[in-house]
């Protein structure tokens, strides 16, 4: 993408990329609208089998099952990304700020990014602020859940609305909103850790070291500090 951005990508038909097996980076998508029939799909890439680093979505998808800000399916990484879209799911399960599923037996990694955007599955379950769904060999990381709300009829949760099983994700070192309106999260004892991430404030969502010293993120040669927004937003666009 070379910093580039495309403005207004409207599509009946999901995301701008149908599959990804190899590498998208430094590419934004702005007011995208974005709707899909079918399940998998996202506003940037349907499904990612590679890497998709330090790129950005903004506006809404909307569609059936498995649908995400970024990506519907992970089986590869997502790093160094973040996503404002609105996700919701209208026939189906699965909805996530970045991603709808993290697959299995692909061992996907969501790293070092963040989702503002609202998270909702009408009249179903499983809802995350980054993930709507995970296995034991996903793993998410070092992420922050911004989102404005996330809704469903069960299985709502600020990092990843679920995990196979009894099986447990690798879901390590993720910061949420503490006041996120969440409508429906598990009962605590029946969570897998980490669904919720670590609660911080909004005074800390909006400071730098939150991000560079709690999260470790580099603001050296990938992020920048946005002052009068108060988040970090990626230097190739700067």
């Amino acid at each position: 993408g070379a910093g580039h951005r495309l403005l207004n990508f409207t599509s009946e038909t999901g995301g701008l990329f149908k599959e990804n097996a190899g590498t998208i980076r430094r590419l934004g998508i702005v007011q995208a609208v974005v709707t899909a029939e079918y399940d998998q799909a996202g506003i940037l890439c349907d499904v990612s089998n590679g890497l998709i680093e330090e790129c950005y979505t903004t506006g809404s998808i909307a569609g059936a099952s498995t649908q995400g800000g970024i990506v519907g399916y992970l089986n590869g990484t997502l790093s160094n990304c973040y996503s404002t879209a609105d996700v919701t799911v209208n026939a189906g399960k699965y909805a996530g700020g970045l991603v709808g599923i993290s697959a299995r037996y692909s061992n996907s990694v969501i790293e070092n990014c963040y989702a503002t955007g609202a998270v909702t599955v009408v009249s179903n379950q499983s809802a995350g602020g980054i993930t709507g769904y995970t296995y034991e060999d996903s793993t998410v990381k070092n992420c922050f859940a911004l989102n404005a709300s996330i809704t469903a009829t069960s299985y709502a949760h600020r990092i990843a609305a679920r995990t196979l099983s009894s099986q447990v994700a690798t879901l390590e070192n993720n910061f949420a909103l503490a006041d996120m309106p969440v409508n429906a999260p598990a009962e605590e004892e029946d969570r897998t850790p980490g669904w919720m991430g670590t609660e911080k404030t909004a005074d800390e969502a909006h400071s730098q070291e939150t991000f560079s010293q709690g999260l470790g993120w580099d603001f050296d040669s990938v992020w920048a500090w946005d002052d009068s927004a108060g988040c970090p937003v990626l230097k190739c666009f700067a």
